[in-house]
């Protein structure tokens, strides 16, 4: 199912530098990067953006079209401009929008910290060509989709678009706004949600529970339990086993991620679906 595994990764740790940066440098950029010091000053933490399917099929398109036509830029392969992409997907939906772009690294972590860091792995300074730092930051977008795509025959192999909206004609209400898995730092993933209650409801509990048995507490990784990156990480795993993120609250309310089926732990070698019905 989709969005694939990198797409919700992506979307993933995007969520988590949004609302806190300073925290998910600690997190996921505390070796190889030069002057974190000088990063994410600037740029104040801000509400996560949901999944929209629209623009998850937009910026798939982009990170299709430029891994084999051979370019490498907003604009579409043909000279089409991202403008008129932006108005082609989203008809009868379309307000204030952006869009980062990174190609050739493999793994999701790398990409979003390649995103912040702009040159790795002396990182610029805030406001200084740090276009894309500052575009993920940016509090007026609410929603998003990301797109992957992989062709060992084109310049990178490896191309990641992230398309942003300041509107969404899909609404949600779900705490949840995020849930996926990274191999970072390990072969063993780490199972990641990012949750945002903004009822202000007290967290009770957060659990992972697998399809093949057995459940986790989640923990707290970075943010506040009202605002926050909630993680666990296995001492092992079966690939292609399906999990759900589960969220209770004080008042008795249940969330789970995602609403419907399950996701699934595919590997970068993998070749299971990223979402199942069961």
């Amino acid at each position: 199912g989709l969005p694939i595994w990198q797409e919700r990764e992506s979307l993933n740790l995007m969520n988590a530098v949004r609302i806190d940066p300073k925290g998910y440098m600690r997190y996921f950029m505390s070796s190889g990067y030069n002057n974190l010091g000088n990063v994410l000053n600037n740029y104040p933490a801000t509400n996560p953006v949901y999944y929209n399917s629209v623009l998850n099929g937009q910026a798939r398109y982009h990170s299709q079209d430029m891994a084999l036509n051979g370019c490498f830029a907003h604009n579409d392969c043909n000279g089409g401009s991202i403008a008129s992409r932006f108005e082609r997907f989203n008809t009868g939906c379309q307000s204030g929008w952006g869009e980062n772009l990174s190609a050739g690294l493999s793994d999701g972590v790398s990409t979003q910290n390649q995103l912040i860091c702009e040159t790795v792995p002396n990182c610029v300074n805030d406001g200084y060509n740090d276009g894309h730092r500052s575009n993920m930051m940016n509090s007026k977008w609410v929603t998003a989709g990301t797109g992957f795509f992989y062709s060992y025959s084109s310049a990178y192999r490896f191309y990641w678009s992230q398309d942003y909206k300041d509107l969404t004609c899909e609404p949600q209400t779900s705490p949840i706004y995020s849930g996926s898995h990274s191999f970072y730092n390990s072969y063993l993933p780490n199972f990641m949600a990012v949750y945002y209650n903004k009822k202000g409801e007290t967290l009770q509990s957060a659990k992972i529970f697998f399809g093949s048995g057995g459940s986790a507490d989640l923990t707290l990784a970075i943010g506040s339990t009202n605002k926050g990156l909630f993680a666990y990480s296995p001492n092992s795993y079966m690939a292609c086993d399906t999990y759900i993120f589960e969220f209770i609250t004080s008042n008795g309310n249940v969330y789970r991620y995602p609403d419907t089926g399950s996701l699934s732990i595919v590997t970068s070698s993998g070749s299971c679906y990223a979402w199942v019905t069961s």
